[in-house]
């Protein structure tokens, strides 16, 4: 069985609350609420061993407030934690009935030199033997974007794969840096490319894109209009649409088409069912509240 190997270095506590319809400047009453312990590495971590895969989860954890974020998190995932003297930050989700969505996330950090250098000895020691590492979410004031690139050549030191989700700077310096998958949106991936991406056309010249700056593969999600994959050296994309789902809520769901699809591939799927399978389990996401994980795929 494939090791997996997630890594948060910024996690948060997230409040999920669904409204009726959301009023801005008004009051607004929850008909339901959720804390989870969150972060896109820690979804991940969780999406992976829902569907059977051996995971480590390495997590930079503030010193004021990680109880309750370990409280939260499964404890049938081996779970490793650096500490950073900084507080847990907290991500409001508001979902009204029509599927949409609104955040409000808190920077966190911030973090010194010295505990980024503590989480990549982390990385260097659970990565050992492990298939893939994966590094995701925002980064914490304090920590450069070239804290990425360390990442990606500690992962490699230690004979992993190294799959990126993160934004902007981090983003452009994992595909830089030969991260083995870098998985935006449309949007992240438009900041890198210098041109819109809101179809699978576009994404597709992003994906190739993308790889011409050094990413080994591209995995580039769409939201309702499903997602492509390209690997370096590759001319035409995979691509597939999206699932008719009905939306309770959209986050976390890029961390599961991310988790569904290297999961599927570790298992020998060749790209074009692992992208088939990732974006039925992403589909099966958007129905759960919060963060709560599916459990199987939605199938048309």
């Amino acid at each position: 069985m494939a090791r997996f190997v997630t890594v948060t270095p910024n996690p948060a506590l997230d409040l999920t609350l669904e409204v009726e319809r959301l009023h801005v400047g008004g009051v607004n009453v929850a008909s339901l609420s959720r804390f989870d312990s969150g972060g896109k590495g820690a979804n991940v971590a969780r999406m992976l061993a829902q569907l059977g895969g051996d995971v480590t989860a390495v997590v930079a954890l503030p010193s004021d407030g990680g109880g309750s974020w370990i409280t939260g998190f499964p404890r049938t995932i081996d779970l490793r934690t650096t500490r950073v003297n900084a507080t847990l930050r907290a991500n409001v989700a508001i979902t009204s009935e029509d599927g949409v969505t609104t955040k409000v996330n808190m920077r966190g950090g911030p973090i010194n030199q010295s505990e980024g250098e503590a989480l990549l000895n982390a990385i260097a020691g659970a990565a050992r033997g492990g298939a893939w590492v994966i590094v995701g979410g925002s980064l914490p004031t304090g920590m450069d974007a070239t804290w990425i690139r360390r990442a990606v050549e500690v992962s490699h030191a230690s004979g992993a794969r190294i799959a990126v989700d993160c934004s902007g700077e981090a983003l452009r310096v994992a595909v830089e840096s030969g991260a083995d998958l870098v998985k935006p949106n449309g949007e992240e991936a438009a900041a890198v490319v210098g041109f819109d991406v809101v179809d699978q056309t576009s994404a597709g010249r992003a994906a190739l894109e993308l790889t011409n700056l050094g990413a080994k593969s591209v995995l580039l999600s769409l939201g309702e209009h499903g997602a492509v994959y390209l690997e370096k050296g590759g001319r035409v994309p995979v691509q597939t649409g999206a699932r008719k789902a009905v939306v309770r809520s959209t986050v976390g769901a890029g961390d599961v088409l991310l988790a569904s699809f290297l999961y599927a591939l570790t298992e020998g799927a060749d790209p074009t069912a692992a992208l088939r399978s990732a974006v039925a389990w992403a589909a099966a996401k958007v129905q759960q509240p919060g963060t709560a994980m599916p459990t199987e795929p939605l199938t048309d």
